[in-house]
């Protein structure tokens, strides 16, 4: 009986290798073509014309962004930023029925 055992193995392990080796050969990767290279410009560059403009302070600064149309001051203290909703009444007492 042992002779046929190493028979059944036998053939099982060919038939493995055989079904491995099939499916290595069927889904291998196809090689990449390298992208083609661009050319360089190494010319020399062109220098373009700009007007500069010397100031002492960025464009609606200063004045905690009231030029810019804020209110200014830093939120929280003497006004600033209120919560969302309270120009609309839609606040915690709103929600209360009175």
């Amino acid at each position: 009986m042992k002779n046929q055992n190493d028979l059944i193995v036998a053939g099982a392990v060919v038939l493995v290798a055989i079904g491995v080796s099939l499916g290595f050969m069927f889904t291998k990767r196809e090689p990449v073509e390298a992208p083609a290279v661009p050319t360089v410009v190494v010319s020399d560059p062109q220098p373009t014309s700009a007007t500069v403009a010397m100031s002492d302070s960025l464009p609606g600064a200063g004045a905690g962004g009231a030029r810019a149309g804020g209110r200014g001051g830093i939120a929280g203290v003497g006004g600033g930023a209120t919560f969302a909703g309270a120009a609309s009444g839609a606040g915690p007492a709103a929600a209360t029925p009175r």
